[in-house]
């Protein structure tokens, strides 16, 4: 398990309306993340890192587009994961392609410090309307393979395939 509070400020330009060009800068995101693993004592581990990522969109936003997510990063601390840095490295690209009301793909792909160790993570997303509560759902598929999934094994490449329900994406 990871718990990851984040604290972030945020600024937000609406869409262009219908019509109107098929590219933009839609946001931008900086703050701070803590991540940790919820244990105590030799098996305890946390990382406090800054970000910043912004959002480019391709496409009509009402219809089928590509949103591109470069993030870069900074860790405050090491001490308890040091060396996490070689493997999840200082740099993300994600990237989006769906419709709102239809299937998403999303890809997120990292390189690690040195450009040698690639992560990558595709979660599918299909609407589901749930009768009992009235609720907007996803049924979620995704894929990881990679380094630096958690923070006891962060060095170790791990590959997991998982299914379930989401809310939001």
């Amino acid at each position: 398990t990871t718990y990851m509070p984040e604290v972030f400020w945020e600024w937000y330009k609406l869409p262009k309306p219908k019509g109107e060009g098929y590219g933009s800068i839609l946001g931008l995101q900086s703050g701070f993340v803590h991540e940790s693993n919820g244990q105590v004592g030799t098996d305890s581990r946390s990382l406090n890192s800054a970000f910043i990522r912004t959002v480019f969109t391709f496409g009509p936003n009402d219809g089928w587009n590509l949103k591109l997510v470069p993030a870069v990063w900074v860790y405050g601390s090491l001490d308890e994961a040091e060396g996490i840095d070689d493997y999840r490295g200082y740099t993300k690209l994600q990237g989006i392609f769906g419709k709102p009301d239809s299937v998403a793909l999303r890809f997120s792909l990292s390189p690690g410090k040195h450009f040698d160790r690639l992560t990558y993570e595709l979660d599918l997303t299909i609407p589901v309307h749930m009768t009992l509560f009235d609720l907007a759902a996803f049924f979620h598929v995704q894929y990881f393979n990679g380094y630096g999934e958690t923070l006891r094994s962060y060095s170790q490449k791990s590959d997991a395939l998982r299914a379930g329900f989401s809310f939001t994406r």
